[in-house]
């Protein structure tokens, strides 16, 4: 569950994850300190593990998020663009402004309209596939280091 906390600076966005402190234990009689150590140090690295994916997976849905903010942007900049030039386009003949001065400036949004989609076409599919291609390396490394792991019956702990 996500939770806002707004601070006077900025806005933090926490995780509210239960996490309850388990009670310590005592080193059975038939463990060795070494041997208790190692396996607290091994479930402590798993624990860690697990909240590194937890980050990466978080920091590949801001880079998601990003990219289509991005986009979005460029999306506004065009309409209003193209907006702005018909509005100048109709209103300023009828204001006196010369037709002539009225289509060249209309005639500039519009080919700052045309740049921001030639923009939008190439960054955003680019964009698009270094994050997917960002993604499958992620996946393949989870994988190949998951296959490096030894498996072990519960009855071993």
């Amino acid at each position: 569950m996500l939770k806002k906390q707004k601070s006077k600076s900025q806005t933090q966005i926490t995780l509210d994850l239960d996490m309850t402190s388990n009670i310590s234990r005592k080193i059975p009689d038939s463990m060795e300190t070494d041997e208790a150590l190692a396996y607290n140090q091994n479930n402590l690295a798993v624990e860690r593990t697990e909240f590194a994916k937890i980050r990466t997976d978080l920091a590949l849905t801001n880079s998601r998020l990003a990219i289509d903010r991005t986009h979005l942007s460029y999306l506004r900049t065009i309409v209003s663009l193209i907006g702005s030039g018909a509005t100048l386009y109709k209103a300023l003949p009828l204001l006196g402004v010369s037709v002539t001065f009225t289509t060249i400036i209309s005639g500039f949004l519009l080919l700052f309209s045309i740049y921001f989609i030639y923009k939008d076409a190439t960054t955003y599919p680019k964009m698009k596939r270094k994050l997917h291609d960002m993604e499958q390396q992620a996946n393949e490394l989870a994988q190949k280091t998951e296959s490096q792991i030894f498996q072990f019956d519960d009855e071993m702990e």
